[in-house]
């Protein structure tokens, strides 16, 4: 009982994060049914890239493949999305204090910002999860070789971004000792990957895929958003660059700038969102701010309004989510 009343925010939120997951923007999960196939396919014993096509390296659906373990079912998946967006809620409140709780209701905005689409599971979830935890670990000062371990699991997350994560401790590190133990760190995962990739006999299917395959995805599969969009990106673009002027011995900044690379070649609300809820840390961050309990709830109660409407609009205007066995 002392552990549920120390923890009640975060029970709470992990049920209330579970429950809109499941019931009210199930209908919105495009992109999160291709990233369950592929967690599904391998708790089957596909080998990925042999046996399926994917343009990703492996750390992210081998990650929610461990939810399989319990129960093959999209239930599953989505209780160990819950427990993810809980802990990166905790992380948030321990870099923002009580400015986090501006998050929540941004978070759930379905119109006329459809930032919502940032909680689906799914590698660009799994992308930026990771980089708020390098910012979280940067501005503790933690073990450079835990930052590189974490950049080598972005790198093996979303190879095209991950691999820009790199370049902020160039630029702002002059230790080579440190510089050193980054790399160390960042090398390990990559090699256990390459490790597999020896062993399963796939690497010649996963450069086809993961580097020749992402110039035909490219050329096929280009969008460019409408105006509004393009407003908010540019003003997300000036929030980032400002805060680098501002900070420019910190890697923060540039961490937020490399999820701006998200929106090529899909420039569109759901790879935009990301980018938006890094600057709005950056801007949070620099505001001198203070929430009170009273804002608090008013932003709560504001929240849970915004959503019975949202749920509302769904079942008015989207009937047509209908795949098989997609319980």
């Amino acid at each position: 009982m002392k552990f549920i009343k120390n923890n009640f925010n975060y029970i709470f939120l992990f049920f209330f994060y579970f429950f809109c997951l499941t019931l009210f923007y199930n209908a919105f999960m495009g992109d999160s049914i291709a990233n369950l196939g592929f967690s599904y396919a391998i708790s089957k014993g596909e080998i990925p890239y042999k046996d399926f096509n994917m343009i990703i390296p492996i750390f992210s659906p081998l990650f929610y493949f461990l939810s399989l373990l319990i129960f093959k079912s999209s239930i599953s998946f989505y209780l160990l999305q819950a427990l993810l967006l809980t802990i990166l809620s905790k992380i948030l409140y321990s870099l923002l204090k009580s400015k986090s709780y501006i998050y929540l209701p941004i978070l759930f905005m379905g119109f006329p910002f459809a930032l919502v689409t940032a909680i689906f599971p799914g590698y660009n979830f799994m992308l930026f999860f990771l980089t708020i935890i390098l910012i979280y670990l940067e501005e503790r000062n933690e073990s450079d070789f835990i930052i590189g371990i974490i950049i080598g699991l972005l790198i093996l997350t979303k190879h095209t971004i991950g691999i820009f994560f790199i370049l902020p401790s160039l630029l702002y590190i002059k230790n080579y000792k440190k510089i050193l133990k980054r790399f160390i760190g960042t090398m390990l995962p990559c090699f256990i990957f390459f490790i597999y990739l020896i062993i399963t006999n796939s690497y010649k299917e996963f450069f086809n895929l993961c580097f020749l395959g992402l110039f035909s995805f490219a050329s096929n599969n280009f969008y460019f958003g409408d105006i509004i969009l393009i407003i908010t990106f540019i003003l997300c673009l000036f929030i980032t660059l400002r805060y680098i002027f501002k900070n420019k011995s910190t890697p923060t900044g540039y961490y937020i700038l490399i999820l701006s690379i998200m929106v090529y070649p899909l420039f569109d609300w759901y790879h935009i969102s990301y980018f938006v809820l890094g600057s709005l840390y950056l801007f949070l961050k620099d505001l001198n701010i203070n929430l009170d309990k009273t804002f608090k709830y008013f932003m709560s109660f504001t929240f849970v309004l915004a959503i019975i409407w949202f749920s509302i609009e769904i079942n008015i205007y989207d009937k047509s989510c209908t795949f098989k066995s997609y319980n």
